[in-house]
């Protein structure tokens, strides 16, 4: 998994962290759980704000039912 993979992150971080209060992450704390996550290949690679943000938006969709897990 890719930092471009917004989806399948936003799917896998809702499976691995479901108790998380998301509205309450900082950008940066949602750039730690994806590289916390096993099946993630980036680590090395920086990531832009945008990129976060649309993860924690796809997030959001998955913990609300919008996308599917």
């Amino acid at each position: 998994m890719h930092w471009r993979d917004v989806e399948e992150i936003a799917i896998s971080l809702e499976e691995n962290y479901p108790d998380e209060e998301i509205d309450d992450l900082k950008l940066k704390d949602i750039e730690e759980l994806v590289k916390s996550l096993s099946d993630f290949d980036d680590h090395e690679i920086e990531t832009s704000n945008n990129v976060l943000q649309e993860i924690l938006e796809a997030w959001k969709e998955v913990r609300e039912g919008g996308l599917e897990h």
